[in-house]
């Protein structure tokens, strides 16, 4: 019989290694904030977004603003899913912070940055993040109560002077509770254009625009529509 061939120790000691990542210091990415060309850190990685900023979900202005800097902080604020975005910034990536570079900006200060990542960790373990859809929900039914009380008033008292003033108040009510300013945490814009990186009551995009439109489209007259 033909004896086993050993394998090779050379190649069983040498690891297959990728290609070998690119190291970029702060210097060189506060120069990219022009209109040209504009790079971000996140994480220490570095992404070139040069081309991604019109194509960019939450709108151009955001992430421009951010060109040259670390949006570590801003990235973790504005998106709700945070691992399915990264992997769609993978075509980004165009390296990292040398190791020798600290992991934000020498200009900004390192205590107050550090404070106020632990503070956000304490927030999110405490649960104060996530919101109370019961809260929400009642805040909806008053709503509604105030709505139908103005009706009823109108139903049944007629149209004299006294029940037209009442249901005026309770529908003055129903316009400054039910506005988009008031109960927009109910639409998820994370991932909308022009909005605000706020989290969300509802955990995907079509479930938050579905009770937006139910909700403010209804109660917030021309202010709840949908752009």
């Amino acid at each position: 019989a033909r004896p086993a061939m050993a394998p090779d120790p050379v190649a069983a000691e040498t690891p297959a290694q990728g290609p070998t990542p690119r190291y970029f210091t702060w210097d060189e990415v506060a120069q990219r904030s022009g209109c040209e060309e504009r790079w971000l850190v996140i994480d220490r990685k570095v992404y070139n977004i040069s081309e991604f900023t019109r194509r960019h979900p939450g709108g151009s202005r955001v992430i421009s603003h951010y060109a040259g800097q670390d949006a570590t902080d801003p990235f973790v604020a504005f998106h709700i899913n945070k691992g399915l975005v990264k992997k769609y910034m993978n075509s980004l990536l165009i390296g990292e912070l040398s190791p020798e570079q600290p992991s934000f900006e020498p200009t900004k200060n390192k205590e107050l940055t550090d404070e106020f990542r632990e503070l956000r960790a304490t927030v999110e373990q405490m649960g104060l993040m996530k919101a109370n859809h019961v809260f929400f929900l009642l805040y909806l039914l008053h709503i509604l109560l105030l709505d139908g009380a103005a009706w009823l008033t109108l139903w049944v008292f007629g149209t004299s002077f006294l029940p037209f003033l009442l249901c005026a108040v309770l529908l003055s009510a129903v316009q400054h509770f039910g506005r988009p300013r008031w109960l927009d945490h109910l639409r998820s814009v994370q991932d909308q254009p022009g909005q605000r990186g706020e989290t969300s009551t509802k955990n995907t995009k079509r479930l938050g625009t579905v009770a937006h439109a139910c909700n403010t489209s209804t109660l917030g007259g021309q202010d709840g529509q949908i752009i």
